[in-house]
């Protein structure tokens, strides 16, 4: 296992030697800038305790008056005509249509 660790450093070292310094430079801020951002995703921004507490809710009492003075009602509807007294004409026969009779007996 140790064999398999070194031989990932070796080509580690081996793929940054060949880098320039400004791209190695860059690399390390880079890694450093992720590992970071990861870090506060994983264990949240650091929080302060507020300051000021909230105040406590103020408590109000409702007091509501029986108003027994006049009132505004709605008119009352108007009387609905009573329906015609004409006869409707009688409604037409309903005719049954034929049945269908097949046209050849089966075998």
């Amino acid at each position: 296992m140790l064999q398999y660790l070194s031989r990932g450093l070796e080509s580690l070292s081996r793929s940054t030697s060949g880098m320039n310094r400004r791209l190695r430079t860059g690399l390390i801020i880079s890694v450093a800038l992720h590992v970071t951002i990861l870090l506060v995703l994983l264990f949240g921004l650091p929080t302060r305790p507020p300051k000021d507490e909230e105040p406590p809710e103020a408590t109000v009492a409702m007091v509501f008056q029986n108003e027994t003075g006049p009132t505004t009602r709605a008119p009352n509807p108007a009387p609905k005509p009573a329906p015609s007294q004409e006869a409707a004409p009688p409604a037409p026969p309903v005719t049954q249509p034929p049945k269908p009779q097949p046209t050849e007996p089966p075998p």
